[in-house]
């Protein structure tokens, strides 16, 4: 009973970690899975199946290693927010990005408009207002799902602290999900928003 469940155990992460839009969190969920199943395939002595697992296991954390290792290049482009591609970048994940930001408002005017690209392609996107005392207040800060590990996150924020006049970044009432990816990059919960100071 209890090996069959390890088997059970392995097979549910490797299937799982199918579903993972990071390609980081897919191998490491699915390295793991494949060593919890290596462990089941030899306690039942399906050796071939042990080895394949072992295998993959190796493939799986040589590319973690790479991927970790590649030094990501990221530019910024700076937009007006009236800018067609803004607009059709805000469209095309307008589902996703009202899970972070349920008050999304694709055709207002923006004071802070940025677009994160890796490689020439569009992955983030930076939307602000003109806040007190030199602060921008957030109102989008979206990545798409194969780049959240808050690399971009740190290379934006670094952009921003880099321009004159600006002091501070706040987050009004974000989402649960929004909030612990603010506490991860520094802000600092007060009142009610998340203040990131330069």
């Amino acid at each position: 009973m209890i090996i069959e469940l390890i088997g059970y155990i392995g097979s549910i992460i490797i299937v799982d970690s199918m579903l993972m839009t990071s390609v980081i969190k897919l191998r490491l969920l699915n390295m793991l899975g494949g060593i919890i199943f290596s462990v089941y395939a030899l306690m039942i002595h399906s050796y071939p199946t042990a080895i394949m697992n072992i295998v993959l296991s190796i493939i799986n954390l040589v590319n973690i290693h790479k991927l970790m290792a590649k030094e990501k290049k990221y530019s910024i482009v700076k937009l007006n927010s009236e800018d067609t591609f803004l607009r059709f970048f805000l469209y095309q994940h307008e589902s996703d990005i009202k899970i972070f930001f349920p008050n999304l408002e694709i055709k207002r005017n923006y004071d802070y408009a940025y677009i994160v690209c890796y490689q020439s392609n569009p992955v983030g996107i930076f939307l602000g207002m003109a806040g007190e005392e030199n602060s921008i207040e957030i109102k989008i800060d979206y990545v798409t799902p194969a780049f959240r590990d808050c690399s971009i996150g740190s290379y934006l924020y670094e952009y921003i602290s880099a321009r004159k006049g600006i002091s501070s970044l706040t987050f009004k009432k974000p989402t649960e999900e929004h909030r612990k990816y603010l506490l991860r990059m520094g802000f600092i919960e007060k009142d009610d928003s998340y203040v990131k100071a330069f």
